[in-house]
């Protein structure tokens, strides 16, 4: 049966539970996004090091080439890191809890995440079949398929996206327009007062 991912927003912290639960006991790994790309593993995940699968930095995730690199760290899951997951009662904490550790992804046995995260955006993402879509229906989790949303999730190694010389002549000309206007306004504003002086 086909696949495809399935979107919840904005999930209560009791669904977000009930999504985690399930994502920790059908998949054996699990990935984080961090901005800092060259420091040592965060502190929050240092008891798991031992754990660690993988590490690398990309400009792909969130299924698309991005303008900002992460690193991402996969882990193998164990009773402890399960723990620590659970441990966060809400989607939004993923998005807040300093040093930031975003966004976390859960890999089952194909290597395509089973569930994955935009944590400030509010946005769960459950890669589904039809029967299993209609039995989180019957859950009361309100899903609808993304299908503009399409694998892989993460690439490594993935090169940021830059900006074309036409974008960045734009961008230029923008600025420029910007700052006649900013003048044009002032002298306005200077002539104006002077009328009001005489």
């Amino acid at each position: 049966m086909t696949r495809q991912y399935h979107v919840i927003e904005n999930p209560t912290p009791e669904q977000w539970q009930r999504l985690l639960d399930w994502a920790v006991g059908h998949t054996d790994q699990v990935a984080f996004m961090i901005f800092d790309l060259h420091g040592p593993i965060p502190k929050p995940l240092r008891p798991f090091e031992d754990r660690l699968v993988t590490a690398f930095t990309t400009c792909h995730y969130w299924g698309d080439r991005q303008m900002r690199a992460v690193r991402v760290l996969r882990f193998q899951l164990d009773e402890a890191l399960r723990n620590f997951l659970k441990a966060r009662p809400a989607l939004a904490d993923w998005g807040e809890l300093p040093p930031a550790i975003m966004d976390p992804l859960f890999y089952g046995e194909d290597d395509a995440p089973r569930l994955w995260t935009i944590a400030h955006e509010g946005l769960v993402f459950l890669w589904l079949d039809e029967n299993e879509a209609a039995w989180w229906q019957t859950q009361g989790l309100p899903l609808s398929p993304a299908s503009d949303v399409i694998p892989p999730i993460i690439q490594e190694n993935v090169p940021c996206v830059r900006h074309s010389w036409g974008d960045r002549l734009i961008m230029i000309l923008g600025i420029i327009i910007l700052l006649a206007f900013i003048g044009m306004a002032y002298y306005m504003i200077e002539g104006f007062l002077r009328v009001l002086g005489r």
